[in-house]
């Protein structure tokens, strides 16, 4: 016979006697001798990690005289690992990223058991290690899978003092948007599971590059762009397009200008740049800026042995390069001039030249 429903910690005291039916009529013997019992209360108990595996903890329970410690790795088939007569013992058998479950219940002097505490959980972690990258205005970070773990907090300071808690997930990466450039972040992570957690990683930072801005000017038949150092790059990807839609990388350069010598005359090309750290985080995009060289129309006027040449103002030119050729050999630079005019003087008779002019 069980009795249940017992309170733990009140003693109970119990005496039997037989009973034997005979036509209706029940015969007793005596009494048995009385005999009694102290329900004891189920142990609390608290798990941690030390350097040599988990440790648990209890308080001491009324009435027992030992304690029996189950473990399991299922939550379903429980071992005893081992009876101890402290309130405390620490588990060193434990592999890093296996989860253990473990149960306690006392046990008094004669043997008896109590029943069993809640079962507590706990997955010994290891630390993840931390990389972050600029993407944008944004932050990129990954980090090393941790065996046994079932997500990973993020926490984030902007002193690297003050931490605290920006999101948990369940992956090895986010992204953390909408930074403000031109400031300092501090990143952190740590894995976890439902009952605990590991070891903070090591302290990762990010500074976020500003955007930088372009100018352009044509000179000698090619567009150069210019633009002015950004902090923490150690290179710029200068991209371009002819639609304004579809850019392809032109050039990477470490300084801050870029001579962009194969255009067309009349095609338009946009421009833009964005900067790249030393860990090859890149900023955010610059403004998409334009330039287009139109070719000038060129009219040729003779006076004598002078001609003069004249065009119409070409946008975006700061000079104009006049070409020559004289009885149809090879073109040379005559002279270069800010005017929309020259003229060419002092032309030998009977001999036939021609002009180009460049913007």
């Amino acid at each position: 016979c069980t009795d249940t429903g017992r309170v733990y910690g009140k003693t109970y005291y119990y005496k039997v006697k037989a009973v034997k039916t005979v036509a209706s009529s029940d015969y007793l013997s005596d009494y048995s001798v009385m005999v009694s019992g102290t329900s004891m209360a189920k142990p609390t108990v608290t798990l941690a990690k030390t350097d040599s595996g988990i440790k648990l903890t209890w308080k001491a329970i009324d009435g027992a005289a030992k304690y029996q410690v189950a473990r399991s790795t299922d939550n379903k088939t429980f071992k005893i690992l081992k009876t101890v007569t402290g309130t405390s013992l620490v588990n060193t058998s434990v592999t890093q990223g296996t989860k253990y479950y473990y149960k306690v219940r006392p046990v008094d002097a004669k043997g008896n058991t109590g029943a069993y505490s809640a079962v507590k959980s706990y997955t010994i972690l290891g630390t993840p290690t931390v990389t972050a990258k600029q993407s944008g205005t944004s932050a990129a970070l990954s980090w090393t899978n941790v065996a046994g773990a079932e997500k990973y907090s993020i926490y984030r300071s902007t002193d690297g003092v003050s931490f605290s808690l920006l999101t948990t997930v369940k992956t090895t990466s986010f992204t953390d948007k909408s930074l403000t450039k031109g400031s300092t972040y501090y990143y952190k992570v740590k894995a976890a599971t439902s009952s605990n957690s590991g070891s903070f990683s090591d302290v990762v930072s990010l500074k976020i590059m500003k955007t930088p801005a372009i100018t352009l000017k044509s000179s000698d038949g090619a567009v150069k762009l210019t633009w002015k150092a950004i902090d923490g790059a150690v290179k710029y990807q200068v991209y371009r397009s002819t639609d304004n839609k579809s850019f392809k990388l032109l050039s990477t350069v470490k300084g801050t200008s870029l001579v962009n010598s194969k255009v067309t005359g009349g095609t338009k090309y946009y421009y833009k740049l964005r900067a790249v750290d030393e860990n090859g985080g890149v900023s955010a995009y610059s403004g998409v800026k334009s330039s287009v060289l139109t070719a000038p129309s060129l009219s040729a006027k003779l006076n004598g042995t002078d001609v003069t040449l004249s065009w119409a103002k070409c946008t975006g030119a700061e000079k104009y390069n006049i070409y020559r050729a004289a009885n149809g050999g090879e073109y040379e630079l005559i002279t270069s001039t800010a005017k929309l005019s020259y003229t060419d003087k002092g032309l030998k008779k009977s001999s036939e030249y021609s002009y180009r002019i460049q913007a």
